[in-house]
């Protein structure tokens, strides 16, 4: 059963990822898209917003001289320290972070070194897969809901291996 959910999940990645690049999403857009969910929830990114469905809610990120790289509006917040360097938890713009698991494995097609971050903001407990390289790749959302990245880079990726912005919350999707 794991075998066939774990396919699932690989189709479902390469028919989004297909679907957003053949659709033109735009160069400064990171996006993420729900693989379980009837609903189709999808949640996306720019320069000064935050996407849940059709709706754009205005977002701010962390200048870059600051300790955390990140992007913060009323609906949504997520915030990695630009120096991981042995820190296990942080609080920022109002959340609780804590690092539950680092793991290393196979992810799209290439071996990485990732996190799983808990978050607690309002309440609210979300968790997150997130690498240097790729910057957040998968969400667990408040309700279950389960993301994953459509493109290359996600938000936050702080190093440019992989072709992502260094330090940014915004980057550029790459056909694979």
């Amino acid at each position: 059963m794991r075998i066939l959910k774990f396919i699932f999940v690989i189709v479902a990645f390469i028919f989004f990822s297909s679907r957003s690049l053949a659709e033109g999403v735009e160069s400064n857009e990171i996006g993420y898209a729900s693989v379980f969910d009837d609903k189709g929830v999808t949640l996306g990114f720019d320069e000064n917003s935050v996407k849940l469905f059709d709706l754009s809610i205005p977002a701010i990120r962390c200048r870059d001289e600051e300790k955390f790289v990140c992007i913060k509006s009323k609906n949504f917040v997520f915030s990695i320290p630009r120096k991981m360097d042995g820190i296990r938890s942080w609080h920022h713009a109002g959340a609780y972070y804590q690092i539950m698991q680092s793991a290393e494995g196979n992810v799209f097609g290439k071996f990485i070194r990732y996190k799983i971050i808990q978050q607690r903001w309002r309440g609210l407990i979300s968790s997150y897969a997130y690498s240097e390289e790729r910057g957040v790749f998968a969400i667990m959302a408040k309700n279950r809901h389960q993301l994953l990245l459509v493109g290359n880079c996600g938000i936050a990726a702080i190093s440019n291996q992989d072709g992502c912005e260094a330090a940014g919350v915004t980057a550029t999707f790459h056909a694979q």
